[in-house]
């Protein structure tokens, strides 16, 4: 939680509305948003971070020129990809949609690792897992 509170506070100061606009930028427009999971590399590598996504409500009432920041590429990659999966009312064409997915390797390594997803509002979400077993 505190890392998600230092990142919050970093992109506040670098963008003055920031946290006004990651409130308001989901409400009344999500149909349906997907969740990623933790890949299993990620985990393996315990690759930890919070992305930063965004996109523009399309016609179609999918999101369009998704950019996500703030973490390794195999992350980015399936943040991309579930919000492209995701649906968003079509009264919110041209809207810009923030959400924020922080991803968390906690705990002792497990063969069968757990993941537990924390929703903390319409957009910030924790993804937390076991680090898995190294393989032989």
């Amino acid at each position: 939680m505190k890392a998600i509170l230092l990142i919050l506070a970093a992109a506040m100061a670098e963008t003055p509305n920031f946290a006004q606009e990651l409130m308001q930028s989901n409400v009344g427009c999500v149909s349906e948003l997907r969740i990623p999971a933790y890949p299993p590399l990620a985990r393996s590598a315990r690759m930890t971070g919070t992305a930063l996504a965004s996109g523009k409500v399309g016609n179609d009432g999918h999101l369009h020129e998704i950019e996500v920041t703030g973490v390794a590429k195999l992350l980015r990659e399936v943040v991309a990809e579930k919000l492209q999966q995701s649906s968003f009312s079509v009264d919110c064409v041209g809207r810009i949609i923030r959400v924020l997915f922080e991803f968390r390797v906690v705990g002792r390594a497990s063969e069968n690792p757990a993941t537990e997803i924390t929703f903390f509002g319409p957009n910030r979400f924790l993804i937390a897992t076991q680090p898995g077993v190294p393989m032989p």
